[in-house]
């Protein structure tokens, strides 16, 4: 009987975030040209209006400017779908990770948020590792504080689910 409360948990839990493990490594695993979007971009994003919107717009990082006057639209676009991209991974890494977590430390708000975030800021860290030896990919530390800040996100989101959950149960 208790195998199977196991098998349950690592089949609803744990696989699954084995699984979204996999695919970040599987996507920092491909080369900068494999992921290279600004061709696809070039044909699809109204360069125009781009320009008109976000000229002006600046952003420094990692110590190098992006804006479209530096990077052409296409790539001042894929700057921001990637780093959006960062968010999502690591948000739903964090999601998962605090689902499994809040099931093991039994509902411990604090201790699975501390576990949660310190699990995918290291994952974070070894991925960007990972990428110093995939070519034409550069590791950053601010990428882990990309991925820590979307990590964060996925588990307060989870946090304030499982919160409003326990005070509306306990209003019926």
């Amino acid at each position: 009987m208790r195998l199977t409360k196991y098998w349950r948990l690592g089949l609803t839990h744990v696989l699954p975030l084995l699984v979204w493990m996999l695919v970040i490594f599987s996507f920092s695993s491909q080369s900068y040209d494999q992921q290279d979007l600004r061709p696809w971009l070039k044909d699809r994003v109204p360069e125009q209006v781009i320009k008109e919107h976000f000229s002006s717009v600046k952003v420094n990082y990692h110590g190098s400017e992006v804006s479209i006057r530096k990077k052409g639209v296409p790539g001042f676009v894929e700057f921001f779908i990637r780093k959006g991209a960062h968010v999502f991974e690591y948000a739903l890494l964090g999601l998962l990770s605090a689902r499994l977590l809040w099931r093991l430390l039994r509902g411990r708000i604090g201790l699975t948020l501390l576990c949660s975030l310190l699990f995918c800021a290291i994952y974070s860290t070894s991925d960007e590792v990972h990428q110093i030896f995939t070519p034409n990919r550069t590791p950053m530390a601010t990428d882990v504080l990309l991925d820590s800040s979307g990590a964060a996100f996925g588990i307060l989101l989870l946090m304030a689910y499982y919160w409003f959950m326990k005070r509306r149960s306990h209003s019926l």
